[in-house]
Parts: structure tokens; C-alpha cells; sequence
């Protein structure tokens, strides 16, 4: 049986198990850079010039070709990822018209984050995290040791939907500011408001958008329905049958210009379903990046 499956029934189980359970299903190869210098990884041979360490000399070659090379290896980049994690009170929402073990939106992105983030640590890379709504409710900077990853998931397992209107825009701002160093800036956010400036200044941006099903397909158990806006309070009572066309087109409208304005600032957006597998969903955003 598929062990992601396994984790994801037994809710109590920690996140950061969780996380090594998914990273463990992956298959990813290491990035790699064009630079060169020491490191494990053999590139190529180039000529042997005056003051080359003789250490690096292949003498097998020279053995065959009666001329000195030395071996060159490649070094790996390492990557900073700052994750920056949308916890305002839209987040909060759990599916129940249709599963009702189905974890909240945060839940799902919380734990989407601490693997992307055991995964950069595991592969010598450093990690920073960013907890949003109306501003920067928790960060902490760029790390790359085990303890800091134990850091990094404790608060993200500890992370609670906020109250008000978030204002994801400004988070962003006042995140970027918190770690400018160039890198890869993974946003994970329900996107309900408009879409905000998410490239940032020589950084790299992938958007991760997770919405539940029934917010995307609006099938609730009863016809009757009382939409609830978890930022303003505001309710709306109303019948789900005659809505759902007109919500539907409204929605994709939404996704449509969300994913628009990605592309349009070099962000790639990857929509995510809280009732995808956490495993699938990680494997198809890191194929995506």
C-alpha cells in the first residue's frame, strides 16, 4: 500500500513523519550547476597547466595518452527556498459536504511546505518560512541544518487560520524584505483575493493555489446553503442549485486570470485540490518547477 495513503489516514500523525513519508515516495534528481569547482560530482578533463594541484592529475589517462589532465568536477547551487504560507481565515475552511476527513486548506498546505522543505534541506539546500495573512504573522530565515528544518515544520504544525480580511500583497512585500537573497519563493495561498505582485526582485516564484472541492465544484449535501465569507463574517443564504452555473463561470473567470497573471510575471501556478493525495500533488508541482 502506497505509505502517503497510510499517513494520510492516520490523522494524528506528526507532520514532520508526514513530510519524510512523502519525501521518501519521491524520485527527484539533485539540481545541478555549470560551475565548476571541488565537489564529488566528476565533469571532464581539461590539459594540465603549471601550478594545477598534482593531486588532481588522472594518471590513468596519462597512462593511455602520455599527457597529464586533470579531472574537473561540478559543483551543486545551492538553493534558497523561502516558503511563504498563506495562513489567513479563508484558509481555515475544511471540506465536509463531500469527505469529511478532509483537512482544511492550511492543513493541506502546511504539509505540502514542511516536505518541499525537508526536501531542500536533504539535498544540502536551505530553507526560510514565512506564516501570512494581513502581514508576516511568523518567519524564520534561511537555514540548513536538520534542527532548523524541525524549526520550520514546528511552526507549520502549530500554524492556525488567522481572523479578517488578509491582504496577501503586502505579506509578500514585507516577507521579501525579510529574506531578499536571490532564490525560489513558493507561495502557497487560496488566491481568493486578486492576484498580488508575486515577482519579486531576482527571485524565482511558484505559485501553489489550493482550493477544496467543494469550493470548486459547489455540490453541498443540501440544496439550501449559507455562504459564509471567513474574513468579512458576512453570510448569504441561498439555494445552491440555482447559483452553481453562475458561481461555477465566476470561479474559473477567477482561476483563469489568477493563472493569467502568473504567466504574464514569469510565476508558474499549479492549482492543488485538498482532496488530491499530498504525494501526487507534491510530485506534479515539482515537475512543474
Amino acid at each position: 500500500m502506497d505509505m502517503a495513503r497510510v499517513v494520510a489516514a492516520k490523522g494524528g500523525m506528526g507532520l514532520m513523519l508526514r513530510a519524510g513519508v512523502l519525501v521518501n515516495g519521491l524520485h527527484v534528481g539533485r539540481h545541478r550547476s555549470t560551475r565548476r569547482g571541488a565537489g564529488t560530482d566528476f565533469h571532464d578533463f581539461r590539459p594540465y597547466s603549471p601550478g594545477d594541484a598534482v593531486g588532481n592529475v588522472d594518471w590513468k589517462v596519462y597512462g593511455r595518452t602520455d599527457r597529464h589532465y586533470v579531472r574537473r568536477y561540478q559543483r551543486r547551487s545551492e538553493l534558497r527556498v523561502h516558503l511563504v504560507v498563506d495562513a489567513s481565515a479563508s484558509m481555515g475552511f475544511a471540506d465536509h459536504a463531500t469527505v469529511s476527513t478532509l483537512p482544511t486548506k492550511l492543513a493541506y498546505a502546511a504539509r505540502l511546505a514542511a516536505a518541499a522543505g525537508m526536501l531542500a534541506v536533504r539535498q544540502a539546500d536551505r530553507v526560510a518560512l514565512s506564516l501570512v495573512d494581513r502581514q508576516v504573522r511568523a518567519h524564520l530565515p534561511m537555514g540548513g541544518t536538520w534542527s532548523h528544518l524541525q524549526r520550520v515544520v514546528a511552526t507549520l504544525e502549530q500554524a492556525a487560520p488567522g481572523e479578517g480580511v488578509g491582504d496577501l500583497a503586502a505579506s509578500l512585500r514585507e516577507a521579501h524584505r525579510l529574506s531578499p537573497r536571490r532564490g525560489l519563493v513558493v507561495v502557497l495561498s487560496d488566491l481568493l483575493d486578486e492576484l498580488a505582485r508575486l515577482r519579486h526582485a531576482r527571485s524565482g516564484v511558484v505559485l501553489w493555489q489550493v482550493l477544496s472541492p467543494s469550493e470548486l465544484e459547489l455540490r453541498p449535501a443540501e440544496p439550501r446553503v449559507e455562504l459564509v465569507d471567513p474574513e468579512t463574517g458576512e453570510r448569504v443564504p441561498t439555494d445552491a442549485a440555482l447559483i452553481r452555473a453562475r458561481y461555477l463561470d465566476l470561479l474559473q473567470a477567477h482561476i483563469a486570470r489568477v493563472r493569467r497573471a502568473a504567466g504574464s510575471r514569469g510565476v508558474r501556478h499549479t492549482l492543488l485540490r485538498t482532496d488530491e493525495p499530498e504525494l501526487t500533488a507534491l510530485r506534479r508541482v515539482l515537475a512543474a518547477a
